[in-house]
């Protein structure tokens, strides 16, 4: 999958980056802040490779070591909209320019340079009724939303169900939940909701991605722990 993208501008022979980094304190009920950034020196090499970034967009970069520094997953070298998409029809609704389309399939997407918001088609009327969802919109910026239809027709991609929780810093406490990370198309455990929030990724379930033994034991049974 590839993109046309924009990383591949004209930069200095050093440029000041950010990269990111969490803070977990040990005592009980203490705060995990929020990314903290710091500068990097990244050199002027032209070493193109194609990342995903945290909102899910397929972005080509001068080299490595500037996707790295803007917290992007590198998943191939060279260009992204060096390969091409295949034909076949599994539509997504997408976002770019501050509008919503529907694109082919997700490589489609990826290739225009669109932030996939769902699999399917846009909707174009929702339902007044209310069920709270938090949503990133291209921009990044996370909000709240009535329900999941109207994130989507405001070009906002769903995170979890109820509002959005993360706050100047997140609770070290809480339980642990699966979501998929955008930039990996992966399953990862996130120590609680909050830090899912903050990485972008979209809540799956409550618990680890990989079932335990207890887990495993129950659904034979036909029950859930």
């Amino acid at each position: 999958m590839n993109i046309l993208a924009s990383g591949l501008s004209a930069r200095p022979i050093l440029l000041a980056a950010l990269c990111a980094g969490l803070a977990f304190p040990s005592a009980a009920g203490a705060a995990v802040k929020l990314p903290k950034k710091r500068p990097v020196l990244c050199p002027l090499l032209y070493e193109p490779v194609c990342t995903r970034t945290s909102l899910g967009v397929l972005t080509t970069y001068t080299n490595t070591c500037l996707a790295q520094a803007d917290g992007a997953a590198v998943i191939a070298r060279g260009s992204c909209s060096s390969a091409d998409c295949p034909p076949a029809e599994l539509p997504v609704c997408g976002r770019k320019g501050g509008d919503n389309r529907v694109f082919l399939n997700r490589c489609a997407a990826d290739k225009a340079g669109a932030m996939v918001i769902a699999a399917g088609t846009c909707p174009e009327v929702c339902s007044q009724e209310i069920e709270w969802v938090c949503a990133v919109n291209e921009a990044g910026r996370r909000g709240d939303y009535g329900n999941a239809c109207q994130a989507m027709i405001a070009g906002a991609r769903v995170l979890h169900p109820g509002k959005c929780i993360a706050k100047p810093a997140c609770a070290v406490e809480g339980l642990r939940v699966c979501a998929l990370d955008v930039r990996t198309g992966k399953e990862q455990v996130y120590a609680n909701l909050c830090l899912a929030e903050i990485a972008n990724a979209t809540f799956l379930r409550k618990g680890r991605c990989v079932e335990g033994r207890l887990r495993k034991l129950f659904k034979r049974r036909g029950a859930q722990p």
